[in-house]
């Protein structure tokens, strides 16, 4: 798997303490925090991370995620403010029935963020009768695709099976331009 390095350096005293965040491309869920160095020293320790959860919107994430009743997903600093966090809370639900057709979609992962997305979309299928029954919750080509039927992890949302030919998936819309 692919990994994206941050790093972020803060000078305390004569220690020069490094933050670096590491990301797996492919599991949303793998996050570690390392490098923890004294110069002095050549050790260089590991230590865990904790989930990444800007507090000005975490109230809000948790208000959404109870009315939508879908579980609550990190948001993921992409900068080094919090003024660039990405939420990632879906706008909607759909349930689509894979029943005598195929799923019709394309899916995509953004390695860049380690997303999926939706990559292309097919005239038949089970997304394009989704989007002909619910033209208010339409599935559209760069949406973010939260969740799984239950799975949040990018690499188990790859995976996923169907059960009983429902398919579930909790929907992000793409930022307008």
């Amino acid at each position: 798997a692919q990994i994206r390095h941050v790093t972020r350096s803060v000078t305390v005293g004569s220690v020069a303490l490094h933050r670096a965040a590491f990301r797996c491309m492919f599991s949303l869920r793998t996050w570690c925090e390392c490098c923890c160095r004294d110069h002095r020293q050549k050790k260089t320790s590991l230590v865990s991370a904790k989930k990444v959860m800007d507090e000005r919107r975490a109230p809000r994430t948790r208000e959404l995620a109870k009315e939508n009743s879908l579980p609550l997903r990190p948001e993921v600093f992409v900068g080094n403010t919090k003024s660039d966090v990405i939420d990632y809370t879906p706008d909607f639900s759909a349930e689509l029935s894979l029943a005598g057709q195929s799923l019709g979609m394309f899916r995509k992962v953004d390695l860049q963020l380690g997303l999926l997305k939706v990559g292309a979309l097919e005239t038949t299928g089970a997304v394009a009768a989704w989007n002909t029954d619910n033209p208010e919750k339409k599935i559209d080509v760069g949406d973010v695709i939260v969740m799984v039927n239950g799975e949040t992890d990018v690499d188990e949302m790859l995976r996923t099976k169907t059960k009983n030919k429902k398919f579930v998936m909790a929907i992000k819309k793409a930022a307008k331009p």
